[in-house]
């Protein structure tokens, strides 16, 4: 009794996936699913800023983009959402031609749907939010300095020279509002341990009337980074030195001297300086000292 229930269970479960699998596979029903953070494209937006000096400054839908429900058979949705990133929401703005807000509204023949979905399989029933907002502004450009903030600790023994920069001003460009605030470009170059001479490429950051640095990706400028170079010397004490040539009944042993200074500080190359322990002056002959106490130059 027990093994005939046993098989009265198995034989309706079989049934039931059977009819599962036919339904979903033969009869394939009709359903929704809805997406969400599908992104917006605005098509035609390089042609708006290079023929008309208009740039797009804001809108609704960068952030988290917009969420579609679509209707279709089950396999339709099922494709549709595993290809989820393939989806684009196209936003024509090549009609702008003046400043403004602008609002639209777009429907199915908006969409981009991924290869593996035909557009006539599915349909949108359901849009958030349901029109696309955005503001548009004039591109406006300015030449401003570029300032270097520089921290260079150096190895003891070690100076810089001044350092250079191969631009000193660059222009940018981007929504008026924002670049009549920048007031300059800047860049930092920071270094430790230094002991060799710096070349250096540095990113650019803006910085407003206030001191605060400007983040915005709507700004670009001429020169995406400027190179900078710090000659690096080494410095060293040397001591000087002088030779004597016997003559007018004295020797180098009668002598007693002084130099002033007795020590030069020198700064250039490490390998030149390395090597270099003392300076010798020119000979003096001590047959054209005139008394027994001279002061030579």
């Amino acid at each position: 009794m027990q093994n005939k229930k046993w098989l009265s269970f198995l034989i309706a479960l079989l049934v039931a996936i059977g009819l599962w699998v036919y339904v979903v596979t033969v009869e394939n029903p009709e359903g929704e699913d809805t997406l969400y953070n599908i992104p917006v494209n605005f098509s035609g937006e390089d042609l708006l800023r290079e023929d008309y000096e208009l740039i797009i400054t804001g809108d609704n839908v960068t952030t988290s983009g917009v969420t579609l429900t679509f209707s279709g058979k089950r396999t339709d949705l099922k494709r549709l959402a595993e290809n989820k990133d393939e989806i684009r929401v196209n936003i024509d703005v090549t009609r702008i031609r003046k400043p403004n807000t602008y609002t639209y509204s777009y429907s199915m023949s908006n969409l981009t749907l991924p290869a593996s979905v035909a557009s006539d399989s599915v349909s949108l029933i359901d849009r958030a939010p349901g029109t696309v907002s955005l503001t548009v502004q004039k591109v406006a450009k300015r030449t401003v300095p570029v300032k270097l903030l520089t921290d260079i600790k150096l190895v003891e023994g070690y100076v810089h020279d001044r350092p250079v920069q191969d631009f000193d001003e660059i222009t940018i460009e981007g929504p008026e509002e924002l670049i009549t605030q920048i007031k300059q470009a800047q860049i930092i170059l920071e270094r430790e341990n230094v002991d060799t001479s710096i070349t250096a490429t540095l990113p650019i950051t803006f910085i407003d009337l206030n001191d605060e640095v400007v983040d915005d990706p709507s700004i670009t400028s001429d020169i995406a980074e400027i190179e900078v170079s710090v000659p690096v010397r080494m410095t060293k004490d040397v001591q000087l030195d002088v030779n004597f040539i016997d003559g007018g009944g004295a020797t180098a042993d009668d002598v007693t001297y002084t130099i002033d200074p007795p020590v030069l500080t020198l700064s250039g190359e490490a390998g030149m300086l390395e090597a270099l322990d003392s300076i010798k002056l020119p000979n003096i002959d001590l047959s054209t000292l005139m008394t027994n106490s001279e002061s030579v130059v």
